[in-house]
């Protein structure tokens, strides 16, 4: 039984996602990172500029903010709340992902 009682739809990125118990009343969310081993003419690339977060350029791209998830792990980002003005990350078509999803 899932104590957390959480319905997490199978088109969300996290679905993959389990929670772990950590010391004190801490959680962390492990998830599967999502692969995006293709290649796609409808690829887009993105100019980061200062300021700019990854819920917003998913946004911008996706209409769908939760989708930063998706952009952190095609771009090996590690820590999600900081990009490097001047980075180019891969913007992966949207239907291919859809379809990994």
């Amino acid at each position: 039984m899932d104590p957390y009682n959480l319905k997490i739809p199978k088109s969300s990125p996290y679905s993959s996602g389990y929670i772990v118990n950590l010391p004190g009343d801490a959680r962390l969310l492990k998830r599967d990172k999502i692969k995006y081993p293709f290649s796609s003419e409808r690829d887009k690339r993105h100019l980061v500029i200062a300021g700019q977060t990854l819920s917003g350029i998913s946004n911008k791209y996706y209409r769908n903010s939760l989708y930063w998830v998706i952009l952190a792990d095609v771009n090996n980002i590690y820590n999600p709340f900081v990009l490097t003005a001047g980075s180019i990350l891969l913007i992966p078509d949207k239907d291919i992902i859809d379809s990994l999803l």
